[in-house]
């Protein structure tokens, strides 16, 4: 009967790498006698053996698409992965830095060609992406504003840019005193620069380099742990200035609309 064929024959290959791990339990087991307590115990399983929420999540699902598609053939009349309690994705605390720690980077970067980028990152909780595809046109230093709606991010190795990732991403933050001054400076310096080059780079992007190109997302973050190293701070990553600045954000009471 056909319902009676091995798990492992129902798994296209292309689904069979991610099974692996459950092999031991799964892999000669008969769709007529798996039931949603095989399925729960090889997670169990998985999860002794130190695979991690994201790991088993994954497993689950394609556990749940071999056997779905079992039942649509016929093979069985339920999924007993149906019934299975999927395990739970757990979110990594991200690494932020004291208000010391903060100042302490600020300070240090004061003097970096890219001091206003460091600054408005720290200042904002903007995204890595966010930062990279600013425009002038999106900010309004007269009345200290900022409005994100595009990004620049990386996609199977090349820049893309679109819309943020959400619709609730599409906003409006208000900017310090301190760092509309920073970004007034900047503007001044990179047209001066522009015209000691001779370029007139198209897009209006906010942070550029040498010759007005848009920055690199990547280069981003690799040049903000060398400064990280520099200053003799924990490395955090743009995510964690993300997150330190949203603290920052809700201390001074500035928020988004």
């Amino acid at each position: 009967m056909m319902g009676a064929w091995p798990l492992r024959a129902r798994c296209a290959a292309a689904r069979c790498p991610q099974l692996a791990a459950g092999a031991p339990r799964l892999g000669e087991a008969r769709l007529a006698s798996l039931d949603t307590g095989t399925v729960e115990a090889m997670l169990g399983d998985l999860a002794a053996a130190g695979l991690s929420a994201k790991t088993r999540r994954n497993i689950h699902g394609v556990l749940s698409k071999a056997l779905a598609d079992a039942v649509r053939w016929k093979l069985i009349a339920v999924s007993p992965a149906a019934g299975a309690e999927r395990p739970r994705a757990t979110r990594p605390v991200p690494k932020v830095w004291a208000s010391a720690e903060l100042a302490t980077f600020l300070g240090s970067v004061e003097a970096d060609r890219h001091a206003a980028l460091w600054r408005f990152l720290a200042t904002t909780g903007c995204r890595r992406g966010e930062a990279a595809g600013l425009r002038w046109s999106d900010l309004d230093l007269g009345r200290g504003l900022v409005m994100f709606a595009s990004q620049r991010t990386l996609a199977g190795g090349q820049v893309v840019e679109g819309p943020v990732k959400t619709s609730a991403g599409a906003r409006t933050v208000a900017l310090d005193p301190v760092t509309v001054a920073v970004l007034r400076d900047w503007h001044r310096d990179q047209r001066a620069e522009f015209l000691r080059l001779g370029v007139r780079p198209a897009g209006g992007y906010v942070f550029t380099g040498e010759g007005g190109l848009p920055l690199w997302p990547q280069w981003i973050t690799s040049r903000f742990r060398d400064l990280c190293d520099e200053a003799g701070l924990p490395r955090i990553g743009p995510h964690g200035l993300r997150h330190t600045a949203a603290t920052w954000l809700i201390g001074s009471g500035r928020a988004r609309s």
